[in-house]
């Protein structure tokens, strides 16, 4: 195989949708792929499940934005399965699915709709789904799915019927029916699923197809409180995926500082990787290259329109309110010229009315234009002198990238994740501290006065600074990606159990020696290489009490090792001096890691022990911590 090839299997990317008004995340997957497809020559299949949308619709719809790839199919869910019901196949298709007993819709009344020609979906006053119907081409209804409890457990059914509002097939489980679909598409194999979405990434985990290698992408932050990244809240829809990434084959973070972040607080894993979105083409600047006195050269000010600019989702973590008030208090300070402003450019989801106020409260009406949607807003960014990020996450932020490209100076507050790993401050652009609106304020005055040589410096600075995001070292990564998740699939396997029943703890020259015993399980499901898995190995694992930053050291392990997990004798010393926690309390758990799935247990039991100024404890429940006198 040559260097840059791709394992032989068949190319497939998954998504809920793809959103008329899309933003970054559509943009760097449609953009990955076609690259993917141009310099490997395998066409790649665009999957989606969401029921509102049909797959000749999306096709047009992005064809006439010219942003459809040449060599990417976009298939739906729903539409394959109306082809299947017009040809005929799809109850002999529904009916290799497990037997289901009938049981009753436990649906609430509805305050809420919406639909297309193919669904409509109805909502409880929480705005939770209630029923989803979808139709075939002719109105007539295909599916309906609905809840149901089953045994005190909450689920959801789908009942299929025949052209004439017969019921056919009753299906135990949405996820059921995707399975069905996947398998059809993957076919005899070898397939890479590579999927994009936090909503299609919890049933595609369990997803157990031996053909078929899975890949997961992180396009945003795991973390809702980005202010710890050791105990911070997840947000809700990574709080399944997250502890579980043992069952994907491979999982790729945008940024090497959030693969990081992941690796420390649940556990490293070789299945873990980082790759960044490609930068789009370097976009030359006419301005500057035209003739310049040496006045001009010279003059204070950048050599564009003092214009500012935002493209973003219209949503409360992109805080764009603090663009409104920064420039508002630039503004005010005086020194600017009459083109002073902000251009603001995306769909509303929450926000617009927030912004609309910090604008009216300001007295910005004059400086801010919210433009709302606009396809490819990026080449505004050709026409500012500067951009401005304010969101409280990002997964790496698409937006930066397209801003250097265009020579439009990013100016962006210094946050999980992406920003330090593209911009260096004052060179490449500015970075300023997280929520600090007067510092980002400072920042933009700053960066306004400057000469326009050393504008141009910074321009020249954040295009050269693309080459590490280029189309070409991009899919180079994602090519050791591939093969890196192809060679793991058939050694995947999760630990489902991790207990320490029996341990001792002695001291010896100032450290604490371990001496212990743990037993686990594992769900080898995924497992089809020869033989059972390799030994685990074994850590321990301090945890500081308070901000949650850990500390690990290998133990010795001996390992016997069945098919459904093994038993370990562990020893080792900790030397307490070495603790890098930054905390005086800490809490001391065994770490195992077994692949790519890693777990962790509570020591638990009676100890006392002293080592210099040291000392290990049980708490009142048992639990051992170490703390420092």
């Amino acid at each position: 195989m040559a260097p840059e090839e791709l394992p032989p299997a068949r190319q497939l990317v998954t998504t809920w949708w793809v959103p008329e008004q899309y933003a970054g995340q559509t943009t760097a997957t449609l953009r990955r792929v076609g690259e993917q497809v141009q310099r490997s020559g395998r066409p790649v299949d665009l999957l989606t499940f969401s029921a509102l949308q049909d797959s000749a619709e999306i096709t047009e719809r992005l064809t006439r934005r010219g942003s459809l790839p040449e060599g990417v199919t976009v298939r739906t869910l729903f539409s394959d399965l109306r082809a299947w019901d017009a040809e005929g196949s799809l109850v002999e298709r529904l009916r290799t699915l497990p037997a289901t007993a009938p049981s009753p819709d436990t649906g609430v009344p509805t305050v809420e709709e919406e639909g297309s020609r193919w669904c409509l979906r109805t909502y409880d006053e929480h705005r939770e789904l209630v029923h989803s119907t979808m139709y075939r081409a002719d109105g007539s209804p295909l599916a309906r799915d609905f809840p149901v409890e089953v045994n005190g457990e909450k689920k959801r059914y789908q009942q299929f019927f025949d052209a004439g509002g017969s019921p056919t097939v009753l299906a135990g489980s949405t996820w059921d029916v995707y399975y069905l679909w996947l398998d059809h598409l993957v076919g005899d194999g070898p397939a890479v699923i590579i999927n994009e979405s936090k909503s299609t990434a919890r049933f595609l985990s369990r997803y157990l197809n031996p053909r078929a290698t899975t890949i997961h992408v992180f396009h945003e932050s795991h973390l809702a409180d980005s202010t710890n990244p050791y105990k911070g809240d997840l947000y809700v829809a990574h709080r399944r995926i997250v502890p579980h990434l043992d069952r994907f084959d491979a999982v790729v973070f945008l940024t090497r500082k959030q693969r990081q972040d992941v690796a420390e607080r649940f556990g490293d894993a070789p299945n873990l990787h980082s790759v960044p979105n490609a930068g789009p083409r370097v976009q030359p600047d006419v301005a500057e290259a035209q003739p310049r006195s040496l006045l001009a050269r010279l003059r204070p000010g950048p050599d564009r329109p003092e214009r500012g600019v935002v493209v973003a989702t219209l949503k409360p973590l992109k805080r764009i309110e603090h663009a409104v008030r920064a420039v508002a208090l630039v503004q005010r300070s005086g020194g600017r010229g009459p083109g002073f402003g902000l251009d603001v450019y995306g769909k509303d989801a929450g926000s617009q009315a927030s912004i609309e106020r910090a604008v009216e409260e300001t007295g910005s009406a004059d400086l801010v234009t919210l433009h709302g949607y606009a396809p490819g807003a990026a080449k505004h960014f050709a026409a500012a002198s500067f951009s401005l990020m304010t969101s409280t996450t990002e997964g790496q932020s698409l937006v930066l990238l397209e801003s250097m490209a265009a020579g439009c100076v990013p100016i962006s507050y210094d946050i999980r994740y992406g920003p330090d790993e593209l911009l260096v401050d004052g060179e490449t652009g500015f970075l300023v501290p997280a929520g600090d609106v007067s510092a980002l304020a400072d920042t933009i005055r700053r960066f306004l006065d400057l000469p326009a040589r050393r504008v141009r410096q910074l321009r020249e600075n954040a295009r050269e600074r693309l080459a590490a995001f280029s189309d070409a070292e991009v899919y180079r990564r994602w090519v050791e990606v591939q093969r890196s998740a192809v060679e793991a699939r058939a050694r995947r396997l999760s630990l489902t159990s991790l207990e320490v029943p029996r341990f001792t703890v002695t001291t010896e020259a100032g450290r604490f020696l371990l001496d212990g015993e743990a037993a686990l399980t594992w769900d080898t499901d995924g497992w089809t290489a020869p033989g059972t898995p390799p030994a685990p190995t074994a850590s321990w694992l301090l945890v500081g009490r308070d901000a949650g930053r850990p500390w690990r050291k290998p133990l010795a392990v001996e390992a016997r090792t069945t098919p459904d997990g093994a038993t370990l004798r562990m020893s080792g010393a900790l030397d307490p001096l070495a603790v890098t926690v930054g905390e005086r309390l800490c809490d001391v758990y065994v770490e195992v890691s077994a692949g790519s799935s890693v777990r962790r247990v509570r020591l638990n039991g009676a100890v006392s022990a002293t080592a210099g100024t040291s000392e290990l404890y049980a708490t009142g429940y048992g639990n051992v911590s170490l703390r420092r006198r």
